[in-house]
């Protein structure tokens, strides 16, 4: 629809006037008939009308979702939030100070560095791959593009990604 609706306006564009009116019900029968019809049909009884499967959409829209970069102040170091914890299970590293070790102790409990890359335990059972920023993107832009689905909306494309095993 929204497709459509976006091919109206492009079109509306042309033209010098246009008038958009609502048809009342009493002047729409033919169309009732014709929706109750198909709705209806049994194909066994219609054999002599040729049905036609259209397989493709009427408008062709890009595929592709637009999937912007959030920009902000921190830098390469500070924006891998996967760093600390591949330090803390490869080097021991831990934050300075006592009570910011216990709680990135606690925090670190819920992950495992599996060769080289960090995986986190989920509610379900199986280990969810930890991106980093870098392959956010990507992930996301496969997912939405059908490699592993149906096409997603924003919300969707996340917990399809969480449920394809990605944190």
């Amino acid at each position: 629809m929204v497709a459509n609706l976006d091919l109206a306006k492009e079109v509306i564009k042309e033209f010098e006037e246009f008038k958009i009116a609502q048809v009342s019900r009493s002047l729409n029968t033919e169309v009732d008939y014709l929706a109750n019809l198909g709705s209806n049909i049994n194909a066994d009884e219609f054999r002599a009308i040729p049905l036609v499967h259209i397989m493709s959409p009427a408008i062709e829209k890009e595929s592709t979702m637009n999937i912007y970069e959030i920009q902000t102040n921190l830098t390469k170091e500070e924006d891998n939030w996967t760093k600390p914890f591949k330090e803390f299970f490869a080097d021991n590293i831990t934050p300075k100070g006592k009570v910011a070790t216990h709680a990135f102790a606690m925090k670190a409990s819920k992950y495992c560095l599996i060769s080289n890359l960090l995986f986190k335990e989920s509610t379900a059972g199986p280990y969810l791959r930890c991106l980093e920023k870098n392959e956010v993107q990507q992930v996301l832009q496969s997912l939405h593009n059908e490699e592993c689905g149906n096409h997603s909306r924003e919300r969707n494309l996340a917990n399809l990604a969480f449920r394809m095993g990605y944190f």
